[in-house]
């Protein structure tokens, strides 16, 4: 169940067990990652196990071996609640293939052809007729191969390629699942979210609150302190209680988070990286390195699918109200005299539409928040502005930005194009008591 925080049982003084040592703050480093790679601890995150279902079997093999070699050499970890994880989600990632096979198979067909009595005569008509029924006969022979492919697939049970990789890898002391008492789990977890601690509190609204990566850092922290050495988060996770974000992008791995471990593992270093990243510093080929990475996005994008489902509908209803608010306050659109929500294609038309007295207001809605590029969803928020606009007097676009960066890149990507009278823009940060409207443009102004 999520947790939800007022702030009133906020730490004011939270920061000084997030940093006990003030002098420790300044004696912090990293060591570059070819300096200790082959001796650091490799701890795996979730998305790092999925993003192999999405490669080759050669390229698997490639993978394979790295960690075969991090397994031999005793330093490779996978905490108990990753496992949990990957048990969870790994059949979501065969039912993806399963579901790609059984469309190809579906759409691997060719039109009837229309009998024309008076070309039946022509050689020519009678030739083609012909090529359409051997080319019927061999899309009959892919759908049986393709068919032949997916038994394959029902066949794996659990015994696919990756989960076979890992049962043969992972080993019972490559697995770590501490012990930890609930209570001291639970308390540490709700004070990480009432002080927006790292890590977890960026999942405080998911079914689970955020506890997973709560478990998984608490596991982190306990080999720390048995191993004492540096350790490699191998994540694709990009949150902001994991990363420090600039530009809506990772750039450091959250100070904190290098403070807690250092002090858990008597001044070791700890450090976050992607499988591909990791791949690619033990030397594996740009193919197979791209390859992983298209996984690792689908993985997080897994991993995040049902936060943003939850999250949608809350924050297209507070968009609705700013929306509105705006209207009624704004001179020029009179009364509202309807408001109603669309029913379309993700990404085509309008999300709602308002009929006011000035005309009809079409209003598109897009949380750009985590996503990857604020200039890239920005872009494809206008063309959909800009592309409602000759069907409705007026069109307003709503954007939902995750920090001032993001509102920065948004407002300089609306700049660039040319103002148009009729659109406005409404461009909002999320916040934990709802939207707070940042920068308006009216569509009465030019």
């Amino acid at each position: 169940m999520a947790i939800e925080t007022d702030g009133t049982d906020r730490d004011p003084l939270a920061w000084n067990q997030v940093f006990p040592d003030a002098h420790a703050v300044f004696q912090r480093a990293v060591p570059p990652l070819e300096g200790i790679r082959d001796e650091c601890l490799v701890c795996l995150d979730t998305n790092a196990l999925l993003a192999p279902f999405a490669t080759s079997g050669e390229n698997l093999s490639l993978v394979r071996a790295v960690l075969e070699r991090i397994a031999k050499e005793n330093r490779l970890v996978v905490p108990g609640q990753v496992a949990r994880e990957f048990g969870r989600n790994r059949a979501q990632k065969l039912g993806d293939i399963f579901s790609t096979l059984s469309r190809l198979q579906s759409q691997v067909q060719l039109p009837s052809p229309t009998r024309i009595p008076i070309l039946e005569d022509c050689s020519p008509y009678k030739k083609a007729l012909g090529t359409l029924e051997q080319a019927r006969k061999s899309l009959d022979q892919i759908r049986v191969a393709i068919g032949e492919v997916i038994q394959e697939v029902r066949a794996w049970g659990w015994d696919d390629p990756v989960s076979r990789m890992y049962r043969e890898l992972f080993d019972s002391e490559v697995v770590v699942d501490p012990k930890i008492p609930n209570d001291e789990i639970l308390e540490d977890h709700s004070r990480r979210i009432a002080n927006r601690i790292a890590p977890g509190w960026r999942d405080a609204k998911k079914d689970d609150s955020g506890i997973g990566d709560v478990l998984i850092w608490h596991t982190i922290l306990h080999v720390a302190r048995e191993r004492k050495t540096h350790m490699v988060f191998v994540s694709a996770d990009e949150k902001s209680d994991w990363w420090h974000r600039s530009d809506s992008q990772a750039l450091y791995p959250r100070f904190e988070l290098l403070d807690e471990y250092a002090r858990a593992s008597d001044g070791c270093s700890f450090r976050i990286l992607s499988l591909s990243t990791l791949l690619e510093s033990f030397g594996v080929s740009p193919e197979a390195v791209d390859q992983i990475r298209e996984g690792e996005s689908d993985s997080t994008d897994l991993e995040a699918a049902s936060e943003r489902d939850v999250d949608r509908a809350v924050i297209e209803r507070l968009a609705q109200a700013v929306v509105i608010k705006f209207i009624r306050d704004e001179p020029g659109f009179g009364e509202i005299q309807s408001f109603q929500t669309s029913d379309h294609m993700a990404g085509v038309g309008p999300d709602a539409v308002a009929q006011c007295e000035a005309g009809s207001v079409s209003i598109v809605i897009s949380d750009i928040r985590a996503r990857e590029s604020v200039r890239r969803s920005t872009r494809a928020a206008i063309t959909r502005v800009y592309g409602n606009q000759g069907q409705y007097e007026f069109s307003i676009g709503v954007l939902v930005l995750q920090d001032q960066d993001s509102v920065d890149a948004a407002v300089a990507m609306i700049r660039s194009r040319p103002r148009r009278r009729g659109i406005g823009w409404l461009l909002c940060l999320a916040t934990e008591s709802g939207l707070e409207l940042i920068r308006q443009r009216s569509p009465f102004r030019r």
